[in-house]
């Protein structure tokens, strides 16, 4: 039942939070963050195994998928037009604004820097970060399209 899980959960995150503070929640995105690597780049190789050894498929590959699904599916705006695409362009730009100070629980991340030594470091490993997860969800999207 979800109830009961999302109760053994509570009974377990509550504890550990309470007991470890912020240190025992950044372990916890620590963990959380090996995971979504480990995917995000293991993922796309078991597609591509997979697309290798399957003939059968949409497509025999990632560029033949983009080209099968057309000009709207690489488009911004998903073929959209007018007001409709501006909508989509403002949705967009809409997560851009909330990074700036609208989630609070990212701010207590920078609050935590010690210094510019460390923000640097931050930096680097936020963009190395960054670029590993979207080039992984890039190739995951279209593996799944090929497939």
């Amino acid at each position: 039942k979800p109830g009961t899980g999302a109760l053994i959960t509570a009974a377990i995150i509550i504890p550990y939070t309470v007991y470890g503070g912020f240190r025992s929640v950044v372990y916890t995105d620590v963990v959380q963050a090996i995971i979504m690597i480990i995917t995000l780049i293991i993922g796309p190789i078991a597609g591509i195994i997979f697309i290798l050894n399957h003939s059968d498929l949409y497509a025999s590959g990632i560029t033949e998928a983009l080209v099968k699904a057309g000009d709207s599916y690489t488009s911004v705006t998903g073929g959209a037009g007018g007001f409709a695409a501006g909508l989509l362009i403002a949705g967009g730009f809409s997560w851009f604004f909330g990074y700036l100070g609208g989630q609070p629980q990212l701010s207590v991340r920078f609050m935590a820097i010690k210094d510019t030594r460390h923000s640097r470091k931050a930096r680097n490993i936020g963009i190395a970060w960054t670029l590993i997860a979207y080039c992984g969800a890039l190739m995951l999207g279209w593996i799944g399209l090929a497939i």
